[in-house]
């Protein structure tokens, strides 16, 4: 069986240089926690600091 992978992607389409494995194939539910909004929205638009935003992913199984 082979693997495969879920790579974030944001609105401005940069790719996240983090992949979250899926081993199994099928339907998975996510959750996703955003943090230190209101720091990111302090910035400049068009700024792309990075470490500002903080981002948990939770992927598993249906």
């Amino acid at each position: 069986m082979e693997d495969s992978a879920v790579r974030l992607q944001s609105v401005t389409a940069t790719h996240s240089a983090h992949a979250l494995p899926i081993a199994r194939p099928g339907a998975h539910h996510a959750r996703v926690h955003a943090g230190n909004r209101d720091e990111a929205a302090e910035l400049d638009e068009g700024t792309f600091e990075s470490g500002v935003e903080r981002w948990l992913v939770q992927l598993w199984q249906a």
